[in-house]
Formats: C-alpha cells, structure tokens, sequence
C-alpha cells in the first residue's frame, strides 16, 4: 500500500520541521506498515525550505521527494504535490506544515478508510496555543472545528472536507475534471471548492474523529480579529465556490438567506451575550461576520488575502474609464465637505484624462444641469423628510449604477450611510471604494435607531468592502480598532486662497456691520455635535461685548428647536445670527478679518471648515478633540465644554498664528496629493498618500 503525504509550505521553517519530527514518529497498529512519501511542495520562488529538507532526509524513515511551485497561491501548490506523488500512489494525505500528527494518525485514517470503504476520510484538528490563550477563546471554542464541536461519531458522513487533514483515495483525482482550482489562488477556498465537486459527482466522504493533528496556534491569531477576519473569509469563500457550482439565480437564494439569518442571528444574540461573557459577544459577532461573508461572496465580493499592491504612481489607460462619485448632494459644490472634495479630486481627475459622473440629488429649488464644468451630471430626487433623504438616494443611485453597470470602471461613495447604494453596487460588481465619513453614531443629533443603523453599516462595509478611505489617521486608527479594518488615509485638501479686490472687501464688512478684527467667528450646521450653541452661550458668559468684540454664527437654514435657541440669541450680547453664505467671496473675507475662528465640529475628520479656517483666519479656537490636534499641530488654541468661556478671554491675548496654520495646512493637505491618491486606487493600487515638496499652488 503506496501512500504519499503531501505538505505545502511558505517560509515556515520551525513548523515543517516540528511536521516532519511528527511524521518521523508514526506508528501503525490497526494496518500493516504502508510504502509512505512525504511530498513537500515549496510556494517560496526562492526555495526557502530546501536547505531544511535536505538535512532532515538523512534522519527519517520516509523518503521525502521536494519541489517549488514559483506560482504564488496553494492551488498551485496542491496541484504540484498531486502531479510529483505520480498516479502509482493507493492514497494521497494532505496535511498543513503548521500541525502535528500523533504517532496513531495515519494509521487511523487507513482503518477508518477501509472501514467504511470511504473514498475520502477528513480527520479532526485540534489547536495547540503555542502561548497560552485567553480564557474566553478557549471557551469559545473558536479554533475547532464545526465537526470536533458537534462531536461526530467516527464514520459519520459528510459533504465537505479540507486540507489540512485529509486522505483519498487517489482515483478521485482521476474521476474529476480538474483539480484544485486555480483560480481561489488569490481567496482561497480551493480545497472547499475542490471537495463540494467530489461529494457532488458521487463519493463518499466520512469522519474520523481519533485520526487527529494539532495545530500550532500563534500568539498573533489569538486574539478576536484574526477570529472575525477567518469567519470573514470563510463565509465568503463558501459563497464563491457555491455560486460558481451553481450560477443560476436560484443558486444565490440559498446563500443569501443563509448570510441574512447569520447576520440576523448574531446581531440578535449581542444583548444576551454582553450578560453571558466575552466568548459570547464574540461568537455573536462571528455569526455576523461569517453572514457578511456570506452576502459578499453572493454579491461577487472576493476577499483576496494573498493580493499585494503594486507601486505608488498612477498608470494605466484613463481616458477610457469612467469614474462615478456618489454619496453627495452633488455640484456645483454649495453644501459641504464631501461635494466640496468631490468638486476637487473630479476637477483634477478630468484634467487626467478620465471621464467623470457625479450624482446629485434635485429639489424643487436646484437646477438640473447635465454638465459641471467638464463633468457630467446624473440627477436623483431626494426625499422631503431628511432623515430618509440619504436612504432614498443612494438606493436610486445605486439602482442606476446597476441597471448601467457596463458604463463604469469605477465608483467612489462618500458616507456609510448610503448603505443600500453601496450594496446595490456590489451586485453589480463594479469596483468601488467607500469613504467612510466621521463617526456618525456619536452625534447627539441622530436618536439611537439611526445612530444603530450607521453603526451596523459601518459594520457591514468593513466586511462587504474590499477598499474604504478614511480622512484622518484618528479615523484610521479607530476602524483598525473597532472594525479590525485596513483602510486608505486620504485626507481633504486645504482649499486656494481667494484674493478679493479692496472694495468689495470693505463693502462685505460693512454689510455685516463688522470692524476689522474685532469679532469672533463661527460657519457651521446648527446642529449641537458642531457647538453653536455652546458657542454663544460661551461668549454670552465670557461678557466679550463690553470689550467691543461681536460673535458672528454664520449657518442657520433649518428651523429646528435647536436652531431656534441660537436664533434668539441674536441681536443680543454682541451676537449676529446669519443664514448659510454661499457667496465664496464674502466667506473669505469674514474668516480673513475676524480676530479668532472658533471651530466646534466634535464629530468627524478631516474638516473642511477647519482646512478653510487654516488658510485664512489669524487664530483658530478648536474644540479639543483628537481630530482638531491631528489637523492643528501646535498652531491652533484648544478648548473644552468645562472651559470654553475662559478660552474665549484667554485667546484675546494669544498672539496671530496665521502663518503658522497657513504652512501647515497648504504642506499636509494638498488636494493635488488627494485626486493622485483616489487615482491609485482606480489603478488597483495602494492610495499611498503622500505630499511632495510644494512647487506651486494647487491648480
């Protein structure tokens, strides 16, 4: 009886050496002592193990045959062990160079094998905490496997096996069409996708619970990243290979169901497992995150853990591809951050060569232009109930962009909240990436049943999305953190500095009733995690008007409760209340000749209003929040809710950092360095932003 072993390997030196050292020690009791080959196939193009290899021959009791596979991806590799094992051999074993197998291993696989006449006998991995585990992953459970859990009886029948510990006989191989699929070289899954077509053209797959390996767990996966990351990519996997199995429309239902109930199982088993402990709330997001595997892959999301990004500049044919940017109210850019970035990484992406859509939504009030100074508009209509007006469009944009899915190369959304836009583009399978916004769930202005909808999506996105930009390290660091996801730092760009003529500078101040530098000055959305309110009550208390300063807020357009309060504060204490100003002259003027900026946007990035400020105004008074020091360095004074009326009378004696701000902001926030960064991306690369010695002004 001819068996071969086969092991494939990468740069794992000390784990294929504790294999071998396991091999060398098999014992056979239940079956007479076979002809056994250990195969090891190397994916390192360097051959990295052969030095081991050749040392350990002299000392084993089996022959041992190595080879390099230079094509990266274990198909390959398997594919290779296959075609060296030769069709001579009874039995073909696969086990993985970070496990060990005990002495009976073998030959308890051969006795079951023989026992139940089976064509394929899948053996029990047991893991081995190479360091010792945390109480709740060993309590949990999450490095066995389904089959160990349930406590198969040995000969019980499956539909499913894997690699890592696995024999067969070697007419399998003869009766399939192909052997593992190449194309899983970059996802994975080939070893799922290979035994879902034994088990489907007609053999018999059983369990062995007592022919067992360990496998060496590192101290890197123990921990509940690595833990969600697998449950990730397992459930998307499974997807691939089923779809691809069985392409029909009937064949998505199944998965798709499967994916919603794991979701929905999870997320309904959060409240029970905060009482229950942290192996619990993990299990529970697990099931999440096996579920949001689940849809990706019905969506056609791969989740390719052996890509690498190429280099840093920006190549490739750009005047064939168009790009789409969805997730704003659109141009021209009168409303925020995010239309304002649009308006400027578009600007430069059609000086580049590319043709670019942008999405906006149309009220009753807003014209219906179809081009933007070079850029094409696609109108949506929005909802007359706010909170329902982002939901709405993005489901119509995202409608469009899959109805019209062979018009576009590429799609850029802004803000997690456009959920079901983001989700209708994955069926289409257009590459895309997200930007994810602020932390939208901490903003005292939404209830909690939007701020648990922002949330879940930001979840969700992490685990659906391949690419997401965040604009601020802090951004960065908490998604990496929270939602054990990579992202893109990207910031915003500071804005050009608009030279206005002398008269209309002094015509603007005397509109307002304003003195140069003597007043304070607040553009922003009347909503509270922007402080308005805070504000001018700050500078109500801090008596600023009897030394002859005036507070100017500048960004009531809602009558809300909240914008009511400021609004009546006008008129009174030195404060002015003034309705949104689009005219971009007249905002540059007031932040030019104000005495201090006062920033109070608590929530968020990189914020657009700040850049602006920077650039501008001579101080800047910034809530004290980890964005306003990411962006403000040492050149801006900080305050805090206990402490705001004080820093109002301590900045009259600060001195004028305006140089300051202006160096910093136009050296760290380039939008040229932004537009290049988003252009990697459409190229398949790593954003990789960066800022180069400053030659010029930004076109």
């Amino acid at each position: 009886m001819r068996v071969a072993v086969c092991v494939i390997t990468y740069r794992r030196p000390e784990g294929l050496n504790r294999l071998l050292n396991g091999l060398n020690g098999l014992v056979f009791e239940e079956n007479p002592l076979p002809a056994l080959e250990i195969i090891v196939v190397d994916n390192d193009p360097t051959g990295s193990a052969q030095a081991l290899c050749e040392g350990a021959k002299p000392n084993l009791r089996w022959p041992l045959k190595y080879g390099v596979e230079s094509r990266r991806g274990i198909p390959y590799a398997r594919n290779r062990a296959i075609a060296s094992a030769g069709p001579d051999m009874d039995f073909v074993a696969f086990v993985d160079d970070d496990e060990v197998p005990l002495p009976s291993w073998m030959d308890e696989l051969l006795y079951v094998q023989h026992s139940y006449d089976a064509d394929v006998v899948y053996g029990a991995v047991l893991p081995f905490f190479v360091e010792d585990a945390p109480a709740w992953i060993v309590k949990g459970q999450f490095f066995e496997h389904t089959f160990v859990r349930a406590q198969y009886p040995t000969g019980h029948l499956l539909e499913l096996a894997d690699t890592n510990n696995v024999l067969l006989r070697s007419r399998v191989f003869g009766g399939m069409d192909k052997l593992f699929d190449e194309r899983f070289a970059l996802t994975g899954g080939s070893d799922t996708h290979f035994f879902m077509r034994v088990f489907r053209a007609g053999y018999k797959i059983v369990w062995a619970a007592d022919a067992r390996v360990h496998d060496w767990v590192p101290k890197n996966r123990a921990n509940a990243r690595w833990i969600l990351q697998r449950a990730y990519r397992l459930g998307n996997t499974r997807s691939l290979c089923e779809l691809d199995l069985a392409p029909a429309v009937a064949g998505r239902v199944v998965p798709m169901i499967k994916g919603a109930g794991r979701i929905a199982q999870g997320i309904l088993l959060i409240p029970v497992s905060l009482t229950l402990g942290r192996h619990a709330f993990v299990g529970a997001l697990h099931k999440i995150c096996y579920g949001a595997g689940r849809l990706a892959g019905v969506l056609g999301v791969q989740y390719e853990e052996y890509r690498r990004f190429g280099g840093n500049s920006v190549t490739g044919d750009r005047g064939s591809k168009t790009i789409a940017f969805c997730g704003t109210r659109g141009l021209p850019a009168r409303y925020g951050g995010f239309e304002t970035a649009v308006d400027e990484i578009t600007r430069r992406f059609v000086q580049r060569g590319y043709n670019c859509v942008v999405f906006s939504r149309s009220y009753s009030d807003t014209s219906s232009a179809e081009y933007h100074e070079g850029r094409r508009l696609i109108h949506v209509r929005g909802s007359s109930r706010r909170t329902l007006d982002t939901f709405f469009a993005s489901f119509q944009k995202g409608w469009h962009l899959l109805r019209h899915r062979g018009e576009y190369d590429y799609v850029f959304w802004f803000n997690n909240a456009n959920l079901p836009g983001i989700l209708l583009t994955l069926l289409a399978r257009i590459p895309m990436s997200v930007n994810t916004d602020g932390l939208e769930w901490r903003r005292p202005k939404w209830r909690w049943p939007f701020k648990a909808y922002s949330f879940l999506s930001s979840f969700l996105i992490c685990r659906l999305c391949e690419s997401l930009i965040s604009d601020a390290r802090e951004i960065q660091s908490y998604y990496k953190r929270r939602f054990w996801k990579d992202t893109h730092f990207i910031p915003n760009g500071s804005p050009r500095v608009q030279t206005v003529p002398p008269h209309r500078r002094s015509a603007i101040l005397e509109r307002y009733g304003l003195v140069p530098g003597r007043y304070f000055l607040q553009i922003t959305r009347f909503e509270p995690d922007n402080l308005p309110l805070d504000t001018a009550l700050a500078f109500r208390a801090a008596g600023l008007a009897r030394d002859g300063f005036k507070l100017l807020l500048v960004g009531y357009s809602r009558e809300t409760p909240y914008a009511r309060r400021i609004k009546a504060m006008s008129g009174s204490h030195g404060i002015s209340v003034l309705n949104a100003i689009y005219d971009a002259e007249a905002l540059t003027v007031l932040r030019e000749n104000c005495f201090c900026y006062v920033h109070g946007n608590s929530v968020g990035g990189t914020n657009p209003a700040l850049l602006e400020a920077m650039v501008s105004c001579p101080r800047i008074l910034a809530v004290d929040t980890m964005f306003s020091r990411e962006v403000l360095g040492d050149t801006g004074y900080l305050f805090t809710s206990a402490n705001m009326a004080a820093s109002f009378r301590g900045v009259l004696s600060s001195p004028d950092r305006s140089t300051a701000m202006r160096d910093r902001g136009q050296a760290h926030y380039r939008w040229d360095s932004v537009a290049e960064s988003y252009m990697r991306l459409v190229e398949g690369q790593s954003a990789a932003y960066s800022v180069q010695p400053k030659q010029k002004a930004d076109s």
